[in-house]
């Protein structure tokens, strides 16, 4: 069975599919929460949907994950550690980046192939992935991919970011370098989807 040995309850059915909430551990040890939705008819390939925002901002919901299953893939979605019932905290695409590298660990073993989308700081998270790990395609909607630019250019967002880096970008510049996808190259092809 596709969840064997998983930590893992079904939700009620959406349509025709199966959906899940399991826990995975990562490699550092963090227990992480994420939905699982089955295809009707599988094409063999699984998709790590990678949400944005912070804690319960831009939180994933199952139905948005239906589009992907009816296209065939089997689709995982983490919640990032420390969130809904997992441990640790989130770090905006430092120690997290583990989430979304273990479970595509996870995902690997039960697909042939496997994709990642992420939207704003799903983006980021799919980028970092995907340079850590043999993602086929990567599709980065809206992505944050320099740290410093988000810093400087979304007001709204500073105190969040100095919380989770530890400073500004003149003070901390290593902590937002190593969050910035921009500065890693990623594996497989990637699709950026942004504006001006």
């Amino acid at each position: 069975m596709y969840l064997a040995n998983a930590d893992w309850f079904e939700l009620p059915r959406q349509g025709p599919f199966r959906t899940f909430r399991m826990f995975y551990t990562t490699a550092d040890g963090e227990r992480v929460g994420a939905y699982i939705v089955l295809p009707q008819v599988a094409n063999g390939q699984g998709i790590l949907y990678l949400r944005g925002g912070t804690r319960s901002i831009g939180m994933v919901r199952p139905t948005r994950l239906l589009a992907f299953a009816q296209a065939g893939f089997f689709v995982m979605a983490p919640f990032y550690r420390g969130n809904l019932g997992g441990t640790g905290k989130e770090d905006f695409g430092y120690r997290d980046v583990e989430d979304a590298c273990s479970a595509f660990d996870w995902l690997q073993q039960r697909v042939s192939h496997v994709h990642a989308f992420g939207f704003s700081r799903g983006g980021q998270m799919a980028l970092l992935l995907a340079h850590h790990r043999p993602v086929s395609r990567t599709v980065s909607w809206a992505g944050v991919t320099e740290l410093t630019w988000t810093y400087e250019e979304q007001k709204t967002m500073q105190k969040m970011l100095r919380r989770y880096t530890g400073g500004t970008p003149d003070t901390v510049p290593e902590a937002y370098k190593v969050r910035s996808p921009l500065h890693v190259a990623p594996q497989g092809e990637v699709l950026l989807i942004h504006g001006a």
